[in-house]
């Protein structure tokens, strides 16, 4: 991994995660888990492609989720 990728992997780290309605703050985790992981969670940094978070997003936006996949995109 590229300094530039490590740098921005250690300030995606220290990000405080989003809080949710209940004020819990583990809105980042769950969109992860639930529609980033499934698709290119076992990939590495510099393996992900376009085509990889347009699978994401397409795939969120097939199930009727338009505000879903906007969060998500700002998650990628």
């Amino acid at each position: 991994m590229g300094k530039l990728n490590a740098r921005k992997a250690a300030a995606l780290a220290k990000d405080e995660p989003h809080k949710t309605a209940d004020g819990n703050g583990l809105y980042s985790k769950r969109v992860y888990t639930k529609e980033i992981r499934s698709v290119i969670g076992k990939l590495k940094i510099d393996q992900v492609t376009v085509l990889d978070v347009r699978e994401v997003i397409r795939r969120i936006v097939d199930s009727n989720r338009p505000t879903i996949a906007n969060d998500t995109l700002m998650y990628i």
